[in-house]
């Protein structure tokens, strides 16, 4: 796996977020965001594969952090985690389009496993994204572009869907 795909941690307990850092330095390039407001400012200003993000942040909430994500169209995959998983959340994160919903503490072979998936997901994306704004630069915003944008976001939801399917 290339160390040039990143990750972004968002956890507001600075061991924590420490400790999620070392083991996926062995696997990715990772970011750290200890609130709700950083890590949004590193979504929109970075390239970013996936986001492993606390449900529960002092101040903030990974959940509020994914829709505004969502609202904003900014479609990177995350994977929620939480010392307290709630029904609630895990209902609230995969209809907003998270890719899984773990809880505390997170095993190695997780990240060596379906965390690998999602990045490679968040990775394969992101070239998606690049590839409809090179072509929105070459023709502009015609009808074709935006079908193009549709497939994007249409392809993204799928999975979305595929896990709600699993809680229903």
């Amino acid at each position: 796996m290339p160390r040039s795909r990143k990750v972004l941690i968002v956890e507001d307990d600075l061991a924590v977020s420490q400790a999620y850092s070392e083991v996926l330095s062995l696997f990715y390039s990772p970011l750290v965001a200890n609130s709700e407001n950083e890590a949004f400012t590193i979504i929109k200003t970075q390239d970013i594969d996936a986001v492993l993000c606390d449900i529960s942040l002092g101040g903030g909430s990974g959940i509020k952090l994914l829709e505004h994500c969502r609202r904003m169209k900014l479609n990177v995959p995350f994977v929620m985690i939480s010392g307290d998983v709630k029904k609630e959340h895990v209902i609230s994160a995969l209809r907003l389009g998270a890719q899984d919903v773990i809880e505390k503490p997170i095993q190695i072979d997780y990240f060596e496993t379906k965390f690998k998936d999602v990045v490679n997901e968040g990775f394969s994306l992101r070239k998606i994204n690049s590839g409809v704004r090179a072509v929105k630069a070459l023709v502009g915003n015609t009808n074709s572009v935006d079908d193009l944008q549709f497939v994007k976001e249409y392809l993204t939801n799928v999975e979305a869907n595929r896990l709600l399917k699993k809680v229903s």
